[in-house]
């Protein structure tokens, strides 16, 4: 007991370390003694010296790789010695980008496909740190508020766009390499409830064009109902050819969910209101390359990597396990465990399903000793074993007693 004490206190300060308790039991045989139910009496044994797997606090680092466990469950970690379990999140990537424990385990858990769903297999958590390549820009959503009490502009002209239009606007789209290009996109009051739109590009930008010369690439009408909703929107996309890119780049335009066209049973997106001319939105889906910039970890364990050029892709899903009974689990130091017969076998599941809790990046989970509870255990400790060294040493006086009476 004084033993189990003593390691509880020691590690009152390590990291995911859990508690561990000793029970008693008396000891029965059949030499002569005292008997109790036909048994002999012979003292008292350690029967067993469990561990308790209470929360224990969550204690902020500001490392994005220290991860804490917020409920159940057990991070999963493979090394030399197979399979094992553990409390303790204090991870690290290594040169090769897979995320490993202090002692070079490797961190277990869902890696993402392709398209970045999680699937089900599970391996070590590795982030690839190259490039990644760059994505033409295929569609261009806008949502406006056309000012209903504009007084037409037209006709448009190409060659003076600001002048002979209501409203513009810009946004910024790329090629197969990644080069960005100016989207110039004017807007012309043609009558009451009727618009019609142009896209311009820099002719420098174009095989062939002119640099300083805009080049019409796109151009549409869009239509309102008397109630300001989108009723119908039509376009007609000239390819792209970018110098140096893979030609024939047609993004398509969008300005929300219409009624006619789209089929829409509420319209949403651009508007024609008598209110000034705002734009609400503008989204791409185009990229240029980018360098992995950081990482980070969300509470159902989805790890996810941020790049150079603001695009985000999911890298994996860390993986935690449950035992039917954790306290049958066998400790083989450094805050890990493995599985036996009597724990069951693991339960592996994704963070916050239910079985497991949430992860939380930034902290680690800090001992679950009650350095309170110790002391008293202390005390009880030292004042049981004084009594039972007070009954021997009057056990002996009597003995001694007995002996003088032969005397």
């Amino acid at each position: 007991a004084m033993t189990v004490v003593g390691n509880n206190i020691a590690n009152v300060n390590t990291v995911g370390y859990k508690a561990s308790s000793v029970a008693f039991s008396d000891i029965v045989g059949e030499s002569a003694g005292v008997t109790r139910g036909g048994g002999r009496l012979q003292g008292v044994r350690v029967q067993n010296v469990g561990t308790s797997f209470t929360q224990g606090a969550l204690q902020h680092t500001g490392v994005v790789t220290n991860l804490g466990i917020d409920g159940k469950g057990f991070f999963i970690v493979d090394g030399a010695e197979g399979q094992m379990y553990t409390r303790v999140g204090d991870f690290h990537f290594d040169a090769e980008g897979v995320l490993r424990t202090i002692e070079g385990d490797a961190v277990q858990g869902f890696l993402a496909n392709p398209d970045g769903t999680i699937g089900a297999a599970m391996g070590d958590i590795k982030v690839e740190t190259e490039s990644v390549t760059p994505m033409p820009t295929s569609r261009i959503d806008m949502e406006l508020q056309l000012d209903a009490t504009a007084t037409p502009a037209g006709p448009f002209d190409p060659a003076n766009p600001s002048a002979t239009s209501n409203y513009a606007t810009s946004t910024t789209i790329y090629d197969s390499l990644g080069n960005e290009h100016v989207v110039s996109v004017y807007f012309v009051k043609t009558a009451a409830n009727s618009w019609d739109w142009h896209a311009m590009v820099d002719g420098g930008d174009l095989v062939g064009g002119t640099a300083g010369t805009a080049q019409e690439v796109a151009n549409g009408t869009l239509t309102f109902t008397t109630s300001g909703e989108l009723d119908t929107e039509t376009q007609t996309v000239t390819p792209m050819d970018f110098v140096g890119a893979a030609p024939g780049q047609a993004p398509t335009f969008d300005f929300g969910q219409s009624l006619t066209t789209d089929g829409a049973t509420a319209a949403r997106g651009t508007t024609q209101y008598a209110s000034e001319t705002v734009v609400h939105s503008v989204e791409t889906d185009g990229y240029a390359a980018g360098e992995l910039a950081a990482v980070r970890f969300e509470a159902d364990g989805t790890i996810v990597g941020t790049y150079t050029n603001f695009e985000e892709r999911t890298i994996g899903k860390i993986a935690l396990a449950n035992f039917a009974n954790p306290d049958g689990l066998s400790y083989t130091g450094d805050g890990k465990f493995v599985e036996t017969r009597a724990s069951g076998q693991a339960i592996v599941g994704q963070p916050g399903d239910g079985r497991h809790g949430n992860v939380v990046s930034q902290f680690l989970e800090g001992s679950n000793v009650d350095m309170t509870g110790e002391f008293v255990n202390l005390i009880n400790y030292q004042r049981s074993f004084q009594a039972n060294a007070r009954v021997i040493s009057v056990a002996d006086e009597l003995l001694l007693e007995l002996v003088n009476l032969r005397r």
